[in-house]
C-alpha cells in the first residue's frame, strides 16, 4: 500500500461481508480459496478476511461505500478529496 499510495491513488470500495458473499458467489468457482463455502460460511470467511485486511485497505487514497456508488459519485468523491488537500 505505501508503494501504491507514493506511486498512484489507491481505491477502497467498502462493502459489508454479506454483500461481498453475494456478489462473489456467482464466480466462486474461479477462486480456489471460496470455491467449497455456502451461505453463512461465506460470509464469516469474508468477515475473517476482511478483518485481517482492513488496516491495509485503510491506507487507500479513496475510501468510498459501494453500495450505492455510481461512476458520478466516485468521480465527485476523488474530487473533493483532490481539492481538500
Amino acid at each position: 500500500m505505501e508503494w501504491m499510495g507514493a506511486n498512484g491513488q489507491t481505491l477502497y470500495i467498502k462493502l459489508s461481508p454479506k454483500t461481498l458473499a453475494e456478489r462473489l458467489d456467482k464466480g466462486k468457482t474461479t477462486r480456489p480459496l471460496i470455491a467449497g463455502l455456502h451461505g453463512d460460511e461465506l460470509v464469516a470467511f469474508i468477515a475473517e478476511k476482511l478483518a485481517e485486511r482492513e488496516s491495509f485497505y485503510e491506507q487507500a487514497t479513496h475510501i468510498v461505500n459501494g453500495i450505492d456508488m455510481s461512476v458520478e459519485k466516485l468521480a465527485a468523491t476523488i474530487k473533493a478529496d483532490q481539492d481538500s488537500k
